[in-house]
């Protein structure tokens, strides 16, 4: 499923229009797209991934056994760069449509853009401040590959 520019407000004008007016002042696309990844995932479930990836082997041994799963970022952007444990990335995230965590980090977007700068208002700081506070900092980590880490919900 690909969306434009106005299918996306579209989606956010029809299903959260609470969201509209933040919506329309975000400053940079980027932040658009890292908030619609979310409201999709929400509404449809499924996989999302940036154009960048290519999928090696079948996702679905782990979209059967769990919920969601969100992917780690290296371990140096969050240890040498941020100094935090870990980094959630949202480049690449899989979800049944309506999960719990999904539903948490829609709800948390209006306190978290008060309190972010703008780049950091739905990417990765987004995903990893709602996981821990999801979490309780009770987290699961699932090996995948020797390539790619997962946390799931």
């Amino acid at each position: 499923m690909f969306w434009t520019d106005e299918t996306a407000r579209q989606l956010i004008e029809a299903r959260y229009p609470a969201f509209l007016v933040v919506w329309d002042n975000y400053r940079n696309n980027i932040n658009k797209a890292d908030a619609l990844r979310y409201f999709v995932l929400y509404e449809f479930g499924g996989i999302y991934a940036d154009l960048d990836f290519e999928c090696i082997r079948p996702l679905d041994p782990v979209t059967r056994k769990y919920a969601a799963i969100f992917q780690l970022e290296p371990f140096e952007h969050s240890a040498f760069r941020l100094k935090i444990p870990f980094l959630l990335n949202n480049a690449l995230m899989m979800s049944r449509p309506r999960h719990p965590f999904l539903t948490f980090m829609i709800d948390n977007r209006m306190d978290f853009q008060m309190q972010f700068e703008q780049i950091d208002v739905a990417g990765s700081s987004f995903v990893t401040t709602n996981f821990v506070l999801y979490n309780k900092l009770k987290t699961v980590v699932y090996r995948i590959s020797h390539m790619y880490q997962f946390l799931t919900c």
